[in-house]
């Protein structure tokens, strides 16, 4: 069964609400832990630019995956 562009669309646009969910939701818990006696304005900048880091790293591995996969397939290495 051939995958069509909807289906990737699809896939990528779960991928992406996927890490916009974990990304409310790590948020919340960063203003939920933010500790009164360091600066939290520091903390809340290095803690978002790690998380922010962290979501694209793995954004990006998912869509590698994808085409090394969809690649894959198309080659007739793997079946579905």
């Amino acid at each position: 069964m051939a995958h069509t562009s909807h289906d990737r669309n699809a896939a990528t646009q779960r991928i992406w609400c996927g890490a916009l969910l974990a990304l409310t939701g790590s948020l919340a818990i960063l203003l939920l832990a933010t500790p009164g006696a360091v600066a939290p304005a520091l903390y809340w900048a290095m803690s978002s630019i790690a998380l922010l880091t962290a979501l694209a790293v793995v954004a990006a591995g998912e869509c590698a995956w994808e085409r090394m996969v969809a690649n894959a397939r198309a080659a007739g290495v793997v079946a579905r």
